[in-house]
C-alpha cells in the first residue's frame, strides 16, 4: 500500500528523476530525511546492486526491516510502473522471527537474518529503467528542496530529525507551532520543550532556518519566478 509519496520530497524526486540510478543517487544524498537510525550506502557490482542500512543506533527490530523492504519495493514498482520488481536476497539486520521460514516465500528470494547490516539485492539491468514521469524542471526544484532542508538542521539527532520532518510537512498545512509538532509525536507540550532544552534548540529557531534556507536556494534558482518561489 505504500506510495512514493509517503516519504515525501524523496518520493517526488523519485517520480520525476530520469532513471533509476539518477534516483539511487539522490536517494543516497538525501535519505537522511527519511530517517536517521541507520547509515545507507550502496554498491553496483557486475549482475547486481545491493542497498544496505547499517544500524546506528542499537539493533533495528525485525519489524522495521520489514516495513522498510516492503515499502521500498512497493515503491520502485510503482515508479517503474511494474509489479514484478523482486529482490534477488535479502539481509535482516534483526535476529531471526518465529516466522522466519515464510519470510523468504513472501520475498521470494534467499533470506538471512542476524546480519551486520540490512542489506537488499536487486538485478543491476533496473538501474537503467526509465522513470516515465520524468519531469528535468520539477526534478532540480525539489532537489534543491531536499538540500536546503538537509542544510537546515546538520545535527543528526534522531529526535530533531523528526521534528524537522515534520515542520516540513505542516508548512503545507498552516504555521507549524509546537503544539502541532508535540501532539503528532505524542509527546506532551512540556517534555517536548524540556528535551529541545536538554539539546539547546529552539522549535521558533528550527521553523525559522528550514524557511531561510528553502528562500535562499529558491532565489538562486534562476528557472523559478517570484510567484513560483512565493508559492514553494
Amino acid at each position: 500500500m505504500v506510495e512514493p509519496h509517503h516519504i515525501h520530497v524523496l518520493g517526488y524526486i523519485a517520480l520525476a528523476s530520469p532513471d533509476l540510478k539518477t534516483f539511487l543517487k539522490s536517494f543516497y544524498q538525501y535519505q537522511p530525511l527519511m530517517q536517521n537510525f541507520s547509515k545507507f550506502s550502496y554498491e553496483i557490482l557486475e549482475e547486481e546492486f545491493i542497498l544496505k542500512w547499517t544500524p546506528v543506533l542499537g539493533k533495528n527490530t525485525q519489524l522495521s526491516n520489514e516495513v522498510l523492504v516492503s515499502g521500498l519495493l512497493s515503491i520502485l514498482n510503482k515508479i517503474l510502473v511494474r509489479d514484478d520488481i523482486q529482490p534477488l536476497a535479502l539481509a535482516f539486520a534483526a535476529d531471526a522471527p518465529e516466522y522466519k521460514d515464510d519470510v523468504s516465500k513472501v520475498y521470494g528470494c534467499p533470506v538471512k537474518f542476524g546480519w551486520s547490516a540490512l542489506e537488499i539485492h536487486l538485478a543491476k539491468d533496473l538501474l537503467d529503467a526509465k522513470i516515465p514521469t520524468h519531469d528535468q524542471h520539477l526534478q532540480h526544484i525539489l532537489q534543491q528542496q531536499a538540500s536546503a532542508i538537509v542544510k537546515a538542521i546538520p545535527d543528526p539527532d534522531p529526535f530533531l530529525m523528526t521534528i524537522r520532518d515534520l515542520i516540513v510537512k505542516q508548512f503545507n498545512q498552516g504555521e507549524p507551532t509546537a503544539e502541532k509538532i508535540a501532539d503528532l509525536m505524542q509527546m506532551s507540550l512540556r517534555s517536548f520543550y524540556r528535551k529541545l532544552q536538554q539539546l539547546d534548540v529552539q522549535f521558533s529557531e528550527m521553523v525559522k532556518n528550514i524557511r531561510h534556507e528553502l528562500a535562499k536556494h529558491y532565489l538562486r534558482d534562476t528557472q523559478l519566478s517570484l510567484v513560483e518561489i512565493a508559492f514553494l
